[in-house]
């Protein structure tokens, strides 16, 4: 399935969560991170371009483990030929979510890129599932604690997929991530509906309630190009 710009949003994500994604288009801005790290730039300077480029490129040569058998220079290229790509890839730098190439896929002749931090992004943390679980902080009681705002409606702002369980597992073969944070992931609708969804952390994946956060809680974004 593919957003309305274009780009391919999660690989092996449920198409019913994918659609109910894609209509979560408003964003509640009294109660989301800060604006002015929300969306994506419609194009970047050809210095910012340059020097994104450059930082992947020593990522991916610095980190092989990741990719094996992969090459750089075809992967820079489709970027450059793919500047709406690149600029969610400068997105998830700015998050701090250090992108890195993780496969591709022979049949449709796309790469992924996953958030490759040692933990989550820090600029995504402090977060609940979707919104339904984010108004639950602002009833009753509850608003003394609320979250910084929902993977969701993050995710649709920022044109970025969840990564799935399969997704997690290949990054912790290769790998050791979020051993000390919580990564929300891709959860089929019937779940979500009833108020849960996939996560890993510490202990190994775990369906926990939607409205689960802590200040290490958010989630990792998964580019297909």
């Amino acid at each position: 399935m593919k957003n309305p710009s274009g780009i391919l949003l999660t690989g092996e994500t449920d198409e019913r969560l994918n659609g109910r994604i894609e209509k979560l288009a408003e964003i509640n801005a009294e109660n989301m991170l800060d604006q002015s790290k929300i969306g994506i730039p419609g194009e970047l300077s050809i210095q910012t371009r340059n020097q994104l480029l450059k930082t992947l490129g020593t990522r991916f040569h610095e980190h092989k483990e990741r990719h094996p058998g992969l090459k750089w220079d075809p992967i820079a290229t489709r970027l450059e030929n793919k500047p709406q790509a690149l600029c969610i890839a400068y997105q998830m730098e700015e998050d701090e979510g250090e992108p890195d190439i993780w496969s591709w896929d022979g049949k449709t002749d796309t790469y992924e890129i996953f958030d490759s931090s040692p933990e989550v992004p820090s600029g995504r943390t402090d977060l609940v599932f979707d919104r339904e679980a984010e108004s639950f902080y602002y009833q009753g009681t509850n608003i003394w604690l609320p979250p910084r705002g929902n993977v969701l409606d993050i995710a649709t702002w920022k044109r970025l997929g969840l990564l799935t369980v399969s997704d997690h597992k290949l990054m912790n073969r290769r790998g050791d991530y979020d051993r000390d944070s919580l990564c929300w992931m891709a959860s089929p609708l019937e779940m979500v509906v009833e108020g849960r969804a996939y996560g890993y952390g510490k202990y190994g994946t775990m369906v926990l309630s939607t409205k689960s956060h802590t200040a290490n809680s958010g989630f990792r974004g998964k580019l297909i190009f």
